[in-house]
């Protein structure tokens, strides 16, 4: 048998409603958010302040003020890891490097404003992750990038769906990615985003007919208990994955996956090896929209690609079964 799949039909649909979908708003969050106070040294609220976060790789900023209680937020940033920097009329100017936004998380980043002069900073280094989660009530896992591409995917015949990885998860249990069930709900209850695009619509109704390829994942989040109203029509757990994007410098990955016969044991009772031939193989690039005195996209525009093919060969061992007579089922093996 021999099976080749280099992108399914299913999948160029995604992927164009996903391009089409770009600069759209979503009702679901494809990101994360970054939120906190603004403080004096006394701890009193410092309204009015600016502040300006920057995507570390893409170079795009965003940038809001405190309002009269000294809150701040940017909602639905892309993931990854961004440089804030904030400044108030009398006080040093504060930055903060290595804040890192996760899928629908939000990272909390308090202010503590020093009195000073704009012109001195406050900075502060280190990893701004939230360790408990306190802006929202629901409960999940995180899975990034780094992790599930250093783990392994069945090779048992079927492409490699990103899906998978939600067993990763406590209260997870099921066969495959069609027949799952999450904290004790049946099959077919869960919800699927892939950048906030939801996959019950028409026949893209289960994320094992849908699932882009692994190395396409930038990351994602299983939702299993408490999730705000904006999933209301999910009846069990909801995934929600996000797609890589291109940055400010090019990159780019190439992969195989394969199963050969030549390479497995053959079975205590058989007296051949069934013949198997299986590859999945692609690759994944990105970078900036650059075309040489007519456009430079960097810290604004960015594309990313990525590509898979899927083949399976293979065949059955010839045999011979003995079937019972009718004496023989009666006991009679004379």
């Amino acid at each position: 048998m021999k099976r080749g799949i280099p992108v399914p039909l299913k999948n160029i649909r995604l992927l164009l409603l996903l391009a089409l979908s770009a600069t759209a708003a979503f009702g679901q969050a494809a990101g994360g958010s970054i939120s906190g106070l603004t403080l004096d040294s006394s701890g009193a609220a410092v309204p009015g302040a600016e502040i300006t976060v920057t995507h570390t790789e893409t170079g795009v900023s965003h940038a809001t003020q405190s309002n009269e209680s000294g809150i701040y937020r940017f909602p639905n940033l892309p993931i990854g890891l961004y440089a804030l920097r904030a400044q108030a009329e009398g006080f040093q100017s504060y930055e903060r490097s290595q804040v890192q936004v996760q899928i629908s998380q939000t990272t909390t980043v308090d202010i503590n404003f020093e009195l000073g002069a704009v012109t001195e900073t406050v900075t502060v280094s280190g990893m701004a992750a939230p360790l408990i989660q306190t802006e929202k009530t629901d409960v999940g896992l995180v899975v990034e990038s780094k992790r599930f591409l250093q783990l392994p995917l069945t090779l048992g015949g079927g492409i490699r769906n990103p899906s998978s990885f939600i067993k990763l998860a406590p209260g997870v249990s099921g066969t495959s990615t069609w027949n799952k069930s999450v904290s004790g709900g049946g099959s077919f209850q869960d919800q699927t985003y892939y950048d906030g695009i939801s996959l019950s619509r028409g026949d893209l109704s289960n994320d094992g007919e849908v699932n882009p390829p692994v190395d396409s994942i930038g990351e994602f989040k299983l939702i299993t208990n408490n999730y705000s109203a904006e999933y209301s029509h999910a009846l069990g757990a909801v995934t929600s994955f996000t797609l890589k994007s291109g940055t400010n410098e090019l990159h780019g990955s190439g992969w195989e996956f394969f199963r050969n016969d030549k390479l497995d044991a053959r079975g205590f009772f058989n007296s051949q090896k069934a013949p198997v031939r299986q590859n999945e193989w692609g690759v994944t690039s990105g970078g900036p929209v650059y075309i040489p005195k007519v456009y430079d996209g960097r810290n604004k525009t960015f594309w990313f690609y990525s590509y898979n093919e899927f083949y399976l060969r293979g065949g059955q061992l010839t045999g011979l079964n003995n079937i019972p007579s009718a004496l023989m089922q009666e006991g009679d093996f004379s």
